[in-house]
């Protein structure tokens, strides 16, 4: 019988590190081992497996949490993007600063979400606010347009949900109002969303979307 810090894997007990690092709230012991005793049914996710081996049996949790971000990286890109997989390895071995503030999953989108909302700054100052359905493809639009070539290109909000983006931008705007209006000298010309739109049950909706969006990126 294992004991409340030990987890109990292949007729043997595996004792908690005090100091386990932690996905979500659960500890990476606990979920490399349930990782591990169903990965022989999926034969492409061996790397992740034995990273998860590898690190429980010498009590390395880096490497142990490598292997179920891996597989999980597998699991969410349907092993198609190894950019993706390239990101979450990345973090993990530079001390997993990403995943201190993100969850596994939230990382992965980030890597694969066309769109979002962006901000153009002149220097130090945002003098502009947007949306975009192609982040990528809106970045170059900028860099060769006659009032932004030679602004930075920041996206800050990654998400391909319309309500989402509509609710992100209309936040993103008014937080930058002072420097980003027009009225104020800069390059948003109209606002994110009109009153009229504000006061509906659609534009509360685009808000409840982005307020949730927020929550789950902890900002």
């Amino acid at each position: 019988m294992c004991s409340r810090t030990s987890a109990y894997f292949s007729g043997w007990c595996v004792q908690e590190h005090p100091v386990a690092a932690k996905i979500g709230g659960t500890s990476i012991v606990k979920v490399a081992l349930k990782v591990a005793d169903v990965i022989t049914d999926f034969i492409p996710l061996v790397s992740g497996a034995k990273d998860i081996y590898q690190g429980v049996k010498s009590g390395n949790w880096w490497q142990a949490g490598l292997g179920v971000l891996s597989i999980a990286a597998d699991v969410f890109t349907l092993g198609g993007s190894s950019i993706a997989k390239g990101t979450i390895k990345t973090a993990v071995r530079e001390g997993a600063e990403i995943i201190a503030k993100e969850t596994v999953e939230q990382v992965v989108k980030k890597e694969i979400t066309k769109g979002g909302t962006y901000a153009l700054k002149d220097g130090e100052t945002i003098v502009r606010t947007g949306r975009t359905k192609n982040l990528a493809q809106r970045k170059v639009q900028h860099e060769t347009g006659k009032e932004t070539k030679g602004l930075t290109f920041d996206a800050v909000h990654h998400t391909d949900d319309h309500a989402t983006q509509r609710g992100l931008e209309h936040i993103l705007s008014k937080k930058f109002e002072k420097t980003a209006s027009k009225a104020n000298g800069g390059l948003n010309k109209i606002k994110a969303m009109s009153d009229k739109t504000l006061k509906s049950t659609k534009g509360q909706n685009y808000l409840k979307a982005a307020a949730e969006h927020l929550k789950k990126i902890g900002q």
